[in-house]
């Protein structure tokens, strides 16, 4: 997906990035996100890893990230594209 990033998938779809735009419904901050497209029936196994980050030892780190679950039931493509 981005430089530095990578992807692991057994099952289902690969990870991918979105190009969004400033706004985008789908993006939480910034303009792009990564997603994997995978069955509403079917399992799906996929992971995604950052980069490594270099921390301070004894220093206290917060992370945090960002989920959405986005369900998209047309089987229409012109509807699927319409964000």
């Amino acid at each position: 997906p981005f430089i530095g990033w990578s992807n692991v998938t057994t099952t289902g779809g690969a990870w991918q990035v979105y190009p969004g735009t400033a706004g985008s419904a789908l993006v939480q901050d910034g303009l792009n996100a990564a997603f994997v497209v995978s069955s509403a029936t079917a399992a799906t196994d996929s992971w995604i890893f950052s980069r490594g980050i270099m921390l301070t030892a004894g220093s206290p780190v917060t992370v945090s990230y960002y989920v959405r679950n986005y369900v998209e039931t047309s089987t229409n493509t012109a509807e699927k594209q319409e964000y």
